[in-house]
Parts: structure tokens; sequence; C-alpha cells
């Protein structure tokens, strides 16, 4: 009887083992085109498993660094930020692993943008830090169009 069980034990184990959901981290840091930190960005994370639910991320530290812990496969990644054309990349995520990539972001200058009082091409200067000219203030209500 001892013997039988185990058997059945020894038998179990690699199923159970490969039945563990093996994990990694992802780490991602958003900049803007003049490497400044964006910790402001909304961060979606995307699994291609469609049995997995997506991840949000939408505050990161004052750094700009936002970091999730997943299983490992691969991830579609989407990062958007206000006063910024939103971006895409993909991630595979392996067992045991910690990954990590910079995103960076271009201003979005449209009328739309400029509406909710982002900055204007004419905002910059040649060493002027993006910093400086994003306001701080985001109003209830966009304007409506003239």
């Amino acid at each position: 009887m001892k013997a039988c069980t185990l058997l059945i034990v020894l038998l179990a184990t690699p199923l159970l083992v490969a039945a563990q959901n093996k994990t990694g981290t992802l780490t991602l840091r958003v900049t803007d085109y003049a490497g400044a930190s964006i910790s402001t960005a909304h961060v979606v994370i995307h699994p291609n498993d469609a049995r997995s639910r997506d991840v949000v991320l939408s505050s990161g530290s004052p750094f700009g660094e936002f970091s999730a812990i997943l299983a490992s496969g691969v991830y579609d990644v989407f990062v958007s930020s206000r006063c910024f054309v939103p971006m895409a990349k993909q991630f595979k995520v392996a067992s045991d692993r910690h990954e990590s990539a910079t995103m960076q972001l271009h201003m979005q200058f449209s009328e739309d943008s400029i509406a909710e009082g982002c900055p204007t091409p004419d905002d910059f200067g040649s060493e002027q830090n993006l910093l400086d000219v994003i306001p701080s203030n985001i109003p209830d209500k966009i304007p409506p169009k003239k």
C-alpha cells in the first residue's frame, strides 16, 4: 500500500509542477523625447492569452516607473498620457526573469490637445525642459471648438 501511494505521488509531482504558473517581472520607464519621466502615464498590459485579464497601471513612481509581476508569456503594452501620442509595444516575460524597458512618448500637437491646455510647438525653447511647460492644472471641461 505504501509503495502504491509513493508511486502515485511521484507520478503526480511533474503534473503539479507543470500546472504552477511561473512568473516574471516587467518594469517600464515612461519618458518624453528628452528623457524626462512621465509619472502621469496610464499603462495597460494586455496578455496574448485570451484567458488572462488586462493589467492596468495608472500611477507610477515620481520617476515614471511602472512595474508588474506577470505570468510568463507575451504581452502587448499600451502607454498613454495627456498631451502625448499613445504608444504600443510587445514584450516577452520569461519565468523568474526581470524585463526592463523604456517607452518614449512624443508630444501631441493637435487642435484637441492644445484646446485641453497642452503645449504648442511655440512653447518650447531649445533647452527648455518639458516639465516647465506642461500645465499642472487639468481643466474639468474641454472648451468647444470654434
